[in-house]
């Protein structure tokens, strides 16, 4: 059924496949990123009985195009020009310099076997990786039936992990609850959360190339024939949503209902969010104008759009709420109410662990997180908590502090030791 799918959608995958590669170009646009532009494409795209977000198969045949195309577009910035466009990428060019190959042009001339051998060995994996994962499928659909008891603590214990890697300070581990909360809010009041996540990623890029451009150009560089290509598919883009909603308006009016002020959680969300682009404008007013070119041109963008959806909210709430919820969206996955009690009770373990672990240790905190989570939210026997827990952790250590020799942060305990012994290291 799956491959009789693909050749039914075959023009939708080699236009995802076509965008992967493209996008794969891109330096700095992680994968995650490429899968969620392909996944919106569809939405735009395929019109027809769209069910995305509810077992649409082009949900995922769309993102898993680009995402098996995306290594071929990553080749190309790192072999040509040495410049990894991703962590796969940044491995390969590592092992090209320690065999003394330098990417650039000789490995398009002198070294042009070394270069048709990996594009080959990537077209061979594709196939071979394909041929295994039908071969395992049947092993692959077991583990959607381990219980949630056994996981959720320990991806949960892995996503701190993750996050501490960024910069190795206690400011990850906030940074992963606040936005988590803010990612609950947005998927609560049914704002897409992928806009915010290519927003992030692409900062750096964006605030760089724009400044390079202004300095160079002025703000004629508006004027050049790519940008303003550019500027008409967004336009294009972004002209849907508005068309819908103001057929909405039209249709309110007709039938007589109009506008009617409504006062509503997400009208609050809304606020907020125009309220801290306010004082980040507010701070940005001081700095020189090299610094503030950027955020000010995001937060003038986000009070426009944000004032428009405001104005939505605030009148029409109710016709956009009659929506099918992830009718059409690009992050509805959610059908049902959101319950507010079970992802309080989800980040209370979140700031109970951060609490924990500040006091004991990162590692320490993260042991007794996956034993407390496993046992008293999810149930789980005494037995199978601990050797979890010990299983996690105990491969944490090895890889992070005895290979990578990770730096851990600061902790209360920790602190004591070193004041009373300090010969004596502690994780």
């Amino acid at each position: 059924q799956g491959a009789r799918d693909a050749l039914k959608h075959w023009w939708l995958a080699l236009r995802c496949g076509w965008l992967g590669a493209l996008l794969g170009t891109v330096p700095g646009l992680g994968a995650a990123s490429i899968d969620w532009i392909a996944y919106g494409h569809a939405v735009r795209t395929e019109k027809k009985d769209a069910m995305f977000g509810r077992g649409d198969i082009r949900g995922v045949i769309a993102p898993e195009a680009s995402n098996n195309s995306k290594e071929g577009g990553h080749l190309v910035t790192t072999i040509a020009f040495g410049v990894p466009s991703g962590v796969s990428m940044a491995v390969l060019l590592s092992a090209f310099l320690l065999h003394g190959l330098v990417p650039g042009p000789d490995m398009l001339t002198k070294h042009l076997d070394v270069t048709f051998l990996i594009v080959w060995s990537l077209t061979l994996a594709h196939v071979i990786g394909g041929a295994i994962c039908l071969a395992a499928s049947g092993t692959f659909a077991r583990l959607a039936r381990v219980p949630a008891g056994k996981l959720v603590p320990i991806v949960l214990a892995l996503m701190f992990l993750s996050a501490f890697q960024g910069s190795q300070s206690w400011g990850d581990l906030y940074s992963l609850v606040i936005f988590g909360a803010v990612g609950w809010l947005m998927k609560l009041y049914n704002w897409p959360r992928p806009p915010l996540m290519l927003g992030f990623v692409l900062g750096t890029v964006f605030e760089r190339n724009l400044f390079i451009s202004t300095e160079i150009y002025g703000w004629t560089w508006l004027t050049r024939p790519a940008v303003l290509v550019i500027l008409a598919v967004t336009l294009w883009v972004v002209a849907g949503p508005l068309r819908d909603n103001a057929r909405d308006v039209v249709r309110s009016f007709r039938s007589h209902d109009g506008a009617r002020l409504q006062m509503t959680p997400a009208i609050v969300f809304n606020a907020a969010l125009l309220a801290t682009t306010l004082a980040a404008l507010s701070q940005a007013s001081a700095w020189p104008w090299a610094s503030k070119l950027v955020p000010d041109t995001a937060a003038y963008i986000v009070l426009t759009a944000g004032t428009l959806n405001l104005i939505m909210e605030l009148f029409f709430a109710r016709k956009q709420q009659e929506k099918p919820h992830g009718h059409g969206t690009m992050d509805s996955v959610f059908l049902g109410p959101m319950p507010l009690a079970p992802m309080l009770r989800h980040f209370g373990w979140m700031a109970a662990f951060l609490a924990i672990a500040y006091g004991i240790g990162l590692l320490s905190g993260l042991f007794v997180l996956i034993v407390l989570h496993s046992r008293f939210e999810f149930g789980e026997r005494w037995r199978t908590a601990l050797i979890s827990a010990v299983a996690v952790i105990g491969l944490s250590w090895i890889v992070f502090d005895r290979i990578f020799a990770l730096v851990w942060p600061e902790s209360i305990l920790g602190d004591m030791v070193s004041t009373l012994a300090p010969s004596l290291h502690i994780i």
